[in-house]
């Protein structure tokens, strides 16, 4: 005789079903057996700094950003900013291919990338904050890629 499944039987079991399909799929994220993990991922994040590189500051200092996405995006338009609203614009990177990092130079930019630490703001071409982090005092030519991710939000 059959009966209804209960809530919590039909849990365990919708988890086990999804647990054997990411097994014989090889995916090892669930979000990648459903093609999703772009909803889980931001576009573009910023990935390293160089802060306080040797020779001219307001020529050398740069910033890496990464495509997280599934998709290339044009940086046309796109920004990164500092507290002070001085920015660098993107938009001679191009366009950024998925999973591909970029490296831009500040090349005489207004703003500079504080010694001493600050936070920095990646601006999407729409004026939305993508990607925002902080950073610590920095000596010479050392290359900042851990930061405090700032929580963003979604009303910027």
């Amino acid at each position: 005789m059959l009966r209804k499944l209960r809530l919590g039987e039909k849990i365990a079991l919708t988890a086990a079903l999804i647990g054997i399909f990411v097994f014989i799929s090889g995916k090892t994220k669930i979000c990648e057996v459903f093609n999703m993990c772009d909803m889980f991922r931001k576009k573009v994040e910023i990935v390293a700094l160089l802060p306080n590189p040797s020779g001219n500051e307001r020529i050398y200092e740069s910033a890496t950003i990464r495509n997280n996405k599934n998709r290339p995006i044009n940086l046309k338009g796109w920004l990164l900013k500092d507290n002070t609203e001085r920015f660098w614009q993107l938009d001679s990177l191009g366009i950024i291919r998925p999973d591909e990092e970029k490296t831009i130079q500040r090349n005489f930019q207004s703003m500079g990338l504080n010694n001493k630490g600050d936070i920095i703001y990646l601006i999407d071409n729409n004026g939305k904050v993508e990607d925002m982090v902080s950073y610590k005092a920095v000596k010479q030519d050392i290359l900042v890629t851990h930061f405090k991710r700032m929580k963003i939000s979604r009303e910027q």
